[in-house]
């Protein structure tokens, strides 16, 4: 080394010597970092490197004096090194953690019902003893009407709030809304502007019947949906029924409704059921075969009712007998797939909405003939739902339109002037005519309303069904007792015509 490189090296030595060093570890550094320095070969030390060590003895001492000095601190206290490194704070601090563990909340959940009825045993001891004193006696009788009065305040309030999805501002400022309309399509009227009216109309009654379950404002709801649907009801030549009285009721799920010689015969997937037309049970008369399929759609045949089912099965059943025979098919035919079923002067017909086809079957002594393919407009019948035959053959799509066939051609026919604001047959399900009905009549469930049409397709007029009618299946007509009967979630309801 220089001589200035010895004189730093000499001092650093002195200097480390004079250190008491309590700790081994930290010195160990110091001096494997000094020797280091010794052996290898640095370059030598600038100026200024050499007098920092000697700058820096006050702050040197300082360091000796804080970190390395003796420890002076109580024995019994932990030492940084102790609480860095000591095992036992570890242990200490996980026990710790474990005491912090919330409390079993089942033996909580028991504490508070214990507690929950023994205040309820003290109430009820103090109640009787309340009552036993007859110089207390009226306190006893105070506090219970007082609890009377706040459970009566607490549900009238709460059915307040409850009773409509709307506050009770909310509400009258909608009803507001409905009387204004009305008197404003009462105007129109006046002016004779009738289509105006009837949308004005329809606008009262869609906003009132938004509020009838709000109590406060109920009644007047309801009065003004029944007045707007009064006037409306003129508009669109409408017979409307508010309410009605099942006449037949029936626990099974009922799919078919058939009136033959006088009764009513109500159809499931598998049985057959027999009613009065005045009422009554009904009795179950026959049942479908197993392995035959169940009942899909039927039709009458003079007396006679042919029922077709899902295996493409037809089943003939004489109503005053009750016997129900299978019917077969000449030459060991087979029966179409169909979704639903006709009959016109001793033929029956098969309509297949899916392929979109007619079959006609012609009668012959016991037997019917193979199908023959009514037309050739294949695609015009696809998606089609129901049909009615008279002569000519009207068939109801699932669009709410109607076709017409006359041998075997489709004809220009469509279903016309049906009154808005509901001029959109919306949940097509039925249409039903023959040879002895002069109109043609569409069931839409969707607007719970019976609609009737001439023969060329011109709106007569429409019956309106309760609102409550949420299931409507089937219907049939009797113009001969100017009758029409409605099966809706089993039950069979009558109308008059």
């Amino acid at each position: 080394l220089s001589p200035i490189g010895k004189v730093v090296s000499t001092k650093t030595v002195e200097i480390f010597k004079s250190i008491k060093l309590p700790k081994k570890s930290k010195v160990s550094a110091i001096k494997n970092t000094t020797t280091s320095f010794q052996k290898e070969n640095l370059p030598e030390p600038r100026q200024e490197e050499i007098r920092r060590p000697v700058t820096e003895n006050k702050k040197a001492d300082n360091f000796q004096k804080e970190f390395l000095g003796t420890d002076d601190r109580d024995d019994h206290l932990l030492k940084d090194e102790e609480i860095k490194y000591s095992p036992d704070l570890y242990v200490h601090y996980y026990q710790e953690k474990k005491d912090k563990k919330p409390k079993n909340n089942k033996n909580l959940f028991k504490s508070i019902l214990s507690t929950i009825i023994n205040t309820i045993k003290n109430l009820s001891s103090w109640f009787v003893s309340l009552y036993k004193n007859k110089d207390k006696r009226k306190y006893f009788y105070i506090i219970i009407a007082a609890i009377l009065i706040l459970i009566i305040s607490l549900t009238v309030v709460f059915k307040g709030k409850g009773g409509s999805n709307l506050g009770n501002l909310e509400s009258q400022k909608v009803l507001d809304e409905a009387i204004a309309a009305q008197k404003d399509a009462k105007n129109s009227l006046t002016l004779g502007d009738n289509e105006k009216a009837k949308q004005q109309f329809t606008v009262a009654i869609s906003k009132a019947q938004s509020v009838t379950s709000s109590p406060l404002v109920a009644k007047d709801a309801e009065a003004v949906v029944t007045t707007s649907y009064q006037e409306l009801d003129k508009l669109t030549s409408t017979t409307r029924f508010n309410n009605l009285e099942p006449i037949i009721a029936i626990s099974d799920n009922t799919k078919g409704l058939f009136i033959a010689s006088g009764e009513a015969f109500l159809v499931t997937e598998n049985d057959i059921y027999k009613s009065s037309l005045l009422g009554g049970k009904p009795q179950k008369v026959a049942s479908f075969p197993k392995n035959k399929g169940n009942f899909t759609a039927g039709t009458n045949l003079g007396s006679v009712l042919y029922f077709y089912t899902s295996n493409q099965n037809v089943f003939e059943f004489n109503p005053s007998s009750a016997k129900l025979d299978q019917t077969k098919i000449a030459d060991d035919g087979r029966w179409e797939t169909a979704n639903a079923i006709s009959s016109y002067v001793g033929s029956l017909y098969l309509l297949d909405g899916v392929l979109g086809q007619i079959y006609k079957h012609s009668s012959s002594q016991d037997t019917f003939e193979k199908g023959e393919e009514y037309t050739s407009t294949v695609k015009d019948l696809k998606e089609s739902i129901s049909m009615a035959v008279d002569g000519s053959i009207y068939i109801l799509k699932n669009d709410g339109s109607v076709l017409k066939f006359q041998r075997s051609k489709l004809q220009d026919f469509s279903l016309k002037n049906v009154p808005t604001p509901f001029d959109k047959i919306k949940g097509p399900r039925k249409i039903y005519t023959d040879s002895d009905t002069p109109s043609l009549y569409v069931l839409d469930t969707e607007q719970k309303r019976i609609l009737e049409f001439d023969k060329e397709g011109v709106f007569i007029r429409q019956y309106a069904l309760p609102q409550k009618f949420e299931k409507i299946t089937d219907f049939v007509v009797s113009v001969k007792s100017k009758k029409i009967w409605i099966l809706n979630d089993n039950n069979v309801y009558e109308i008059t015509i």
